[in-house]
């Protein structure tokens, strides 16, 4: 009798109706920002703006500011436009609470892409925030020592093990294959340099691993004349009708022993594709997010967002307001896009003033070279040595069991028991931590 009554007031206690998704109310906290904006002349109707516009370049914009909200589905993440809103309050205690939510429960129980996907979020959160309060003014204090560790603990309960994020590799490439098909290519041609990371590996501070690829079947004929490297140094490939240009961005995670490892997992796919047309410009914006709740990276892991979809145009990389000091201004998706990429299609930047074309590749097959780059800049990095610091001091994480309607079979099973492990796990030495870059 005394055992069902004990479980009768767990599953009775007085609250606001079913617990929201902490996963989900982690990736909506992080984006809870509004950024004064002019809005394109498309929006106005959508942010109930007055029509007293004003011409940036081609484009008309609202004269004044307009505040703009941030959603889940911004090109860039939130904080790289500056992380001092997450230390405001409610927002502050709401990130930490939901923090210590995801770690109440067993994150292999959510699938690895989901997991990749909010590692990357939480992982963007922490570098930015690290990177803000190590520069001055700098942001340190107990609410900024606080979070971060949260952020840290967090990244690390959710990591997925390096077998996990092998298994991935079963399917590595299809939704590259669905990208491409997407704006009408078949196969394609990957370019890289071996001079520099592009600015896209830089603008993302070695989070994400950035692929180019063109479905020109000029480009697929190796090795490469010397005019198509003299065009792709100069950034002005003139793409043919029908061709296209994609980027895919491949997260980089930190696995459960806190080292790094390429995934599979694109996060973000962009493309323009070269339409018909007399003036010889027109191009086709198209851009895809991943779908953290498919369970493979099958058909139903792409997203393709819709036409309406808002972006930031008039900006260089991050592409997002904030980094640069430069007003922010706000359109569709395809307005955006068309402001550096509209008049002729740009080839894309290794990522130096001066480019050297004995050191670019064009490839057909699989490379690892700029992930291995990519992850090597990563660990040399102050704010990745910052978070391993962060992890080592709490020593080997606490993996919690799997749970039935929100309540831990712990609990039910008595807290005697539960406070005796935790006391035994406090105890337990901390374990060294093994090299950055583990084998494969």
């Amino acid at each position: 009798m005394a055992s069902r009554f004990c479980v009768a007031v767990l599953l009775l206690l007085p609250g606001d109706g079913p617990a929201s998704d902490p996963w989900r109310d982690a990736l909506r906290l992080l984006s809870s920002k509004q950024i004064p904006a002019r809005v394109h002349q498309s929006l106005l109707e959508r942010y109930g703006a007055s029509n007293e516009l004003i011409l940036q370049g081609e484009q008309p914009y609202t004269l004044h500011d307009i505040p703009v909200s941030l959603g889940l589905d911004e090109e860039w993440p939130a904080v790289l436009s500056g992380s001092r809103y997450l230390l405001e309050e409610p927002l502050h205690s709401d990130l930490i609470a939901t923090c210590r939510r995801i770690r109440a429960e067993a994150p292999e129980r959510r699938g690895t892409l989901q997991q990749v996907l909010l590692q990357s979020e939480l992982w963007a959160a922490f570098d930015q925030l690290y990177l803000e309060g190590s520069r001055p003014p700098g942001l340190t204090g107990p609410r900024w020592t606080a979070l971060l560790r949260e952020l840290a603990l967090t990244i690390r309960h959710v990591a997925p093990s390096g077998a996990e994020i092998r298994a991935l590799h079963a399917d590595a490439g299809e939704l590259r294959r669905r990208a491409l098909a997407a704006v009408g290519g078949t196969s394609a041609v990957e370019f890289y340099s071996l001079q520099r990371p592009s600015i896209h590996d830089v603008a993302h501070q070695f989070r994400r691993v950035n692929r180019f690829f063109y479905t020109d079947s000029r480009l697929q004929t190796l090795p490469p004349s010397v005019d198509t490297l003299r065009a792709l140094r100069e950034r002005k490939l003139p793409l043919p009708e029908g061709s296209a240009a994609l980027i895919e961005e491949c997260a980089i995670v930190v696995t459960r022993d806190l080292g790094l490892m390429e995934t599979p997992v694109p996060l973000t796919f962009k493309a323009y594709r070269r339409l018909p047309s007399t003036a010889g410009k027109d191009l086709d914006f198209w851009m895809a997010r991943l779908n953290g709740g498919a369970r493979r990276l099958g058909a139903d892991a792409l997203r393709p967002l819709p036409a309406e979809t808002e972006a930031w145009a008039r900006i260089d990389l991050p592409n997002i307001p904030g980094a640069h000091g430069k007003p922010a201004f706000r359109a569709p998706l395809g307005v955006a896009c068309a402001g550096c990429h509209g008049r002729y299609p740009k080839a894309f930047a290794p990522g130096a003033a001066e480019f050297d074309e004995q050191y670019f590749r064009l490839s057909t097959e699989a490379q690892t070279f700029t992930a291995d780059r990519v992850m090597d800049l990563k660990c040399a990095s102050a704010e990745y040595a910052t978070l391993r610091a962060h992890l080592e001091e709490e020593g080997a994480p606490e993996r919690p069991g799997f749970r039935l309607g929100g309540i831990s079979w712990i609990c039910l099973a008595g807290l005697a028991f539960s406070a005796a492990m935790a006391a035994f796990l406090r105890a337990r030495p901390a374990k060294g931590l093994p090299s950055p870059r583990p084998s494969a």
